[in-house]
């Protein structure tokens, strides 16, 4: 169906009006003959396809949700996805099935704005097998209910691929079956959701004794009023406050006090205290106070759980490996999952696609990218014969492998099953638990010395002197600070990509002795190369001529230098002769021009260049032109990050990439960090040990699997991801690469919300002081214990986010500059 002139009208309209040399569906640079439908340019087939599906099915709206849309392009191989037609492989994707439907749940990594919410919320429109889409933004879900007798799996996830928002689906959830479980927090949102509602219901069964009632009045209210508000208080006692029980009595048995156990206790007394003055002093009770204390306690914990529940720290080698790969049969090649693969299959690899298992080059001049196994930054070059290993990123063109061990038995598998791999921490807040256990104890001192006095004075006001003291000096303020400044210190972290699995790990955080970081991907950016030019001037014709050559060429640096050289732009250039010797280089004619471009004995050079990548030489018509130096690019901000570390800790750099680089990375560090290079996973986790041995708190930074076991042995471990839905390793948190130059200063802000805890708990005594002296001395009411619980924790919670509000303005402001008063404070 075509779009009408008036449709068309409206989308320029709503989009605003593109510049003539952008692509009308993904906003990126036109080539020199672009590709022209229903009055838009596009700059490519792919885009011109998206815009055809959405045109045809009433979707234009897609163009109108967002001025900055950027759809992401994906070509792949037509049976890339043939894999999904196996029926092992659908009964793991589908959650539910019946006659009439099927309901399948994808991770999108791709989704990014409101347009993408409103493609994908409308598949439906597309084709009649769509039956409704569910999209969960924050985790990056989409569940697909869709009518199998119309459209299979296999179609679903094409159409997804062609259109931009490609499903990620790895080995181990296949493996594990983990996909489409529900999310962790349902469970604290329901207790969180049933203290809310007791504590404002039983907050409102008792107005008539906080308004004064009379006897009377009171009595006719009251009698139904208390005993409902009884009824209300069982489930947040017994459901909604079971987390701190549970957590106090694991504390117990393994012989310590942490910061649940006296709140545990002040809620079984204020309950059972309670419920002995409803039913035997006819009496209202503190049932207020009570939820009011596990709704606010629950709330704060929800706060700091909320920033870090969406994303996926614990991973390994089989979260980054496919579901499936194309193995030989006699009728060709044919999907087969990873479990079912044996040694001496022979299977297919594509460009871009990872190596499962151990196996023997066979067909295709192989370039292989290790570095997120090694740590090795240059690609490794394999000829037919030779031996590959799994975890290998294929960044050539297709290659054929026979296995020479299965998936479970490769190299890599091994490597990741040592034990020394697969230890796990267990966090706590230290100095949280520090504090309450001494708090504990004074407050058991100060009941005991109140039992003492009123039993010589007046037994009768024995119980409720010492039950007052209970209920008003339970620690909650410090958990309820503890919880909303962690929370609010987690949520700024997120705003500047930063997310920590636990809170406890800000102790951590707050007061590292070596900050360890990796080189490759780490410092450096695996997107981004310095390209320089060594040798005679070169016209813009010549340039493009050889970026059009590079692009025809599978070797990854050829690829970058047509990437630098802007290939794409020239579509118009054709070859008239086209050859590549594997591994030397690439002879063609454009123009009746010749060109050569590879390796120094293919150029026949003579030259001995020196350089700290790699070297891409140039002849031209038979004479030798120059030679383009590739190396790698190293993220912004290092060199003032380096410097500000300094101040706080010491550094060190670990990497198991060769020592070429040493030279750039001395003037990065001022020559004030070690250094360590060509090592292996097990030598990177030798030195976190040998760090910490000499008690030193360690904070790892990295990114790759080589990386995986330092990250598990250091205090925390910090996975860096060139976005927040790639994949990383299994970490104790996840930082956003644009953001590592900030690393400084979310130690500071760490550092800071120790003080902000401190302060408010200091708050909170000078409540506690005068609650105390009012209980012991008997003269407290059940209507001023009422307005003074939820005053004090309401008044903690906005002085704990104005502190930190405060610290944020000061330690990110204009991002990089922090002035050395903060660090002195530390």
């Amino acid at each position: 169906m075509a779009t009408t002139q008036s449709n068309i009208l409206q989308e320029s309209e709503l989009k605003g009006v593109l510049p003539e040399t952008m692509c009308f569906h993904c906003g990126d640079p036109l080539p020199v003959n672009p590709i022209e439908l229903e009055q838009h340019k596009f700059c490519c087939h792919g885009c011109s396809t998206v815009y055809s599906i959405l045109s045809a099915n009433g979707l234009c709206e897609y163009y109108q949700l967002d001025e900055n849309l950027h759809a992401h392009k994906v070509k792949f191989e037509k049976e890339k996805y043939a894999y999904l037609d196996l029926p092992e492989i659908q009964q793991k994707l589908i959650r539910y099935q019946d006659n009439s439907q099927t309901r399948v749940l994808f991770q999108i990594p791709n989704i990014h704005c409101s347009s993408c919410i409103y493609l994908l919320e409308n598949m439906y429109k597309v084709h009649p097998g769509f039956l409704r889409t569910e999209l969960n933004f924050p985790r990056k879900e989409l569940t697909v209910i869709f009518d199998h007798k119309q459209i299979n799996l296999r179609k679903i996830v094409e159409w997804l691929a062609k259109i931009g928002y490609e499903p990620y689906l790895s080995h181990k959830d296949m493996d594990e079956n983990k996909i489409g479980k529900p999310a962790p927090g349902r469970t604290s949102a329901i207790r969180l959701g049933i203290a809310a509602f007791a504590f404002g219901n039983i907050m409102l069964l008792s107005f008539p004794e906080y308004l004064g009632a009379t006897p009377e009045q009171a009595y006719t209210l009251d009698i139904w009023f208390r005993y409902f508000a009884l009824v209300l208080s069982f489930p947040v006692v017994f459901y909604s406050a079971r987390p701190f029980f549970d957590s106090a009595w694991a504390s117990i048995q393994q012989g310590r006090v942490n910061i649940d156990a006296p709140i545990a206790l002040a809620i079984a007394v204020t309950f059972l205290r309670s419920i002995y003055e409803v039913i035997v002093l006819d009496s209202g009770g503190y049932f207020d106070s009570m939820t009011g204390i596990v709704f606010f306690m629950l709330l704060g914990r929800y706060v700091q759980d909320k920033t870090y529940k969406e994303l996926k720290y614990e991973r390994d080698y089989k979260s980054y490996f496919p579901i499936a790969v194309n193995v030989y049969a006699a009728s060709g090649y044919i999907p087969k999952a990873l479990k079912y693969l044996q040694k001496n299959d022979l299977i297919r690899i594509g460009p871009g696609e990872l190596l499962p298992a151990d196996g023997q080059l066979i067909r295709g001049n192989a370039y292989l990218d290790y570095s997120f196994v090694t740590g090795e930054s240059d690609l490794i070059e394999k000829q037919p014969g030779g031996l590959v290993f799994a975890g290998a990123k294929n960044a050539g063109d297709f290659i054929e492998v026979q296995l020479l061990q299965s998936v479970q038995h490769s190299y890599l598998t091994s490597l990741w099953n040592r034990d020394i791999f697969s230890t796990e921490k267990t966090m706590r807040d230290h100095w949280l638990d520090k504090v309450s256990l001494y708090f504990t104890w004074v407050v058991f001192g100060i009941s005991a010395v109140t039992a003492t006095y009123w039993s010589i004075t007046d037994p009768d006001l024995i119980w409720k002197s010492v039950t007052s003291v209970l209920i008003i000096a339970c620690p909650c303020t410090l958990l309820l600070t503890a919880s909303f400044t962690n929370g609010f210190v987690l949520n700024t972290f997120a705003a500047q990509g930063f997310y920590l699995r636990s809170a406890a790990y800000l102790e951590i955080l707050a007061k590292p002795d070596i900050v360890v970081l990796d080189k490759t991907g780490t410092l450096t950016n695996p997107d981004e190369h310095l390209i320089t030019y060594d040798g005679k001037a070169l016209p813009e014709y010549v340039k493009s001529a050889i970026g059009v050559l590079a692009a025809r060429s599978s070797h990854p640096l050829s690829k970058i230098l047509a990437k630098h050289l802007n290939a794409d732009l020239f579509t118009d250039l054709v070859p008239e002769y086209f050859n590549e010797s594997p591994g030397r280089g690439i002879t063609g004619t454009i123009n009746g021009m010749q060109i050569v471009i590879g390796s120094a004995s293919f150029t026949k050079s003579k030259l001995a260049l020196k350089s700290n990548g790699s070297v891409v030489h140039l002849q031209i018509d038979g004479e030798y032109i120059g030679a383009f130096h590739i190396t790698q690019s190293y993220r912004t901000g290092l060199h003032q990050l380096f410097q500000r570390l300094e101040k706080i800790c010491k550094t060190i750099i670990i990497s198991g990439d060769n020592d070429r680089g040493a030279k750039d990375l001395n003037v990065i560090t001022s020559g004030l960090t070690e250094m360590h290079f060509n090592q292996l996973p097990e030598q990177k986790l030798e030195i976190i040990s040998t760090l910490q041995s000499g008690g030193s708190k360690v904070i790892m930074v990295g990114d790759g699997l080589n990386d995986a076991g330092a990250l598990k042995k250091s205090n925390l471990g910090i996975a860096l991801a060139q976005s927040m839905q790639q994949f990383t390793p299994s970490s104790d948190g996840i930082l956003r690469a644009d953001q590592l130059s900030k690393l400084d200063q979310y130690i500071l802000l760490a550092a800071k919300s120790r003080n902000i805890i401190k302060a408010c708990f200091s708050y909170s005594l000078l409540y506690n002081v005068i609650g105390i002296s009012l209980a012991v001395s008997g003269t407290l009411t059940p209507l001023a214990a009422a307005i003074i619980m939820p005053a004090s924790s309401l008044s903690i919670i906005l002085l704990s986010w104005l502190l930190v509000k405060w610290q944020t303005s000061l330690i990110f402001k204009n991002d990089i500059k922090i002035s050395n008063d903060i660090y002195h404070a530390l």
